[in-house]
């Protein structure tokens, strides 16, 4: 009869262990369709993407300079959150991802080009105008266009052929309207 019990016991103990679990992974906070919101500076953000329904991220969850950026699952991890930092005196944005909390590195557009296709990429923080994006409404659902500075605010970030795989890269390219160039913001 005690054995019996303590088996028992070991069944609901793990049980209860695996219910919490589940409630608790950041991974299932996103398996949800978490609302759109207008983006705030100060605020920390999934942003995913309109066609695809995937979320930039800094491959490999990377803080280093020269880390690629791509479109991903949603994970909930740090390199899927971004940290939404408004210049006062220009009005622009920076992103910064919370894989560095210092805010010490941004989202920035290689060499600074203004060419289409252009990588986006993080780097360290260098005050120029690659790291400078204006965010504009897109669509009444709550969907933005990140444009660069670099462009005159005339492209933005995109998502590569508009992929709507996993780990398809993100880019630079002229603002054309299209889903995989329009991005929602999520807390």
């Amino acid at each position: 009869m005690l054995k019996g019990l303590k088996k028992m016991l070991c069944y609901f103990s793990c049980m209860a262990l695996a219910v919490t679990s589940l409630v608790t992974s950041p991974a299932l906070t996103l398996t949800t369709q978490a609302e759109a919101t207008t983006p705030e500076s100060g605020n920390i953000y999934y942003i995913k993407n309109k066609n695809s329904g995937l979320y930039l991220q800094v491959e490999n969850d990377s803080a280093s300079s020269g880390a690629n950026v791509i479109q991903a699952t949603g994970t909930g991890s740090l390199g899927q959150r971004w940290i939404l930092e408004k210049n006062s005196s220009t009005g622009y944005y920076r992103l910064h991802p919370a894989t560095d909390m210092t805010g010490g590195i941004s989202l920035d557009v290689v060499n600074g080009s203004s060419t289409n296709g252009t990588n986006i990429q993080i780097w360290e923080n260098n005050g120029l105008s690659a790291q400078n994006f204006a965010i504009t409404a897109a669509d009444s659902n709550g969907g933005y266009y990140i444009t660069t500075e670099v462009s005159g605010f005339a492209s933005c970030l995109d998502v590569s052929g508009a992929s709507t795989k996993s780990g398809a890269n993100v880019l630079e390219y002229t603002k054309k309207g299209s889903a995989n160039q329009i991005w929602y913001f999520e807390e």
